[in-house]
């Protein structure tokens, strides 16, 4: 969200009208301040105008930006005996995990992926056949049940 505060110049009674034009393009009554609803990626353009009691109208003040959202991540969890496991991993030595971002990714290593516990844990990217999709062999040698806690970019 993005919140945008305005007022006017003197001291005659005003309405604000505002438009939105990465959700409504459509002008209505707003107040100061405003705040966007969720956005999505992409460029978004924010436009203000007055109207005061006599129906004059003011100059429409603009702003526009760019939203640009974290990408999301699918984790598939594939133990070395190739059957498939969600986010808890069993007592395996080793197992993989592969890491799809939603768009590519920079920033992506073996020290992205928060295993827990951490003791008897090592891990190195194995492959990544695009910089949007990543393949983490992950080594334990502690006889317990692992779970993948969290995808860091650094």
């Amino acid at each position: 969200t993005a919140t945008f505060t305005f007022s006017k110049t003197d001291a005659s009674p005003v309405t604000f009208y505002c438009a939105l034009t990465c959700s409504t393009n459509t002008f209505s009554v707003c107040v100061s301040p405003f705040t966007t609803p969720t956005l999505l990626d992409g460029y978004c353009t924010f436009r203000v105008y007055a109207i005061d009691y006599a129906n004059n109208q003011g100059s429409i003040t603009t702003r526009t930006w760019k939203v640009e959202l974290p990408p999301t991540v699918t984790l598939a969890y594939v133990n070395l005996d190739g059957t498939i496991s969600n986010n808890t991993l069993g007592r395996r030595s080793s197992f993989n995990v592969t890491a799809s971002f939603s768009e590519g990714v920079t920033g992506f290593s073996s020290s992205s992926i928060s295993v827990t516990p951490a003791t008897g844990v090592s891990a190195a990217v194995l492959e990544s056949p695009s910089n949007a999709t990543y393949v983490v062999r992950i080594n334990t040698t502690v006889d317990t049940t692992y779970q993948i806690r969290n995808i860091a970019l650094s």
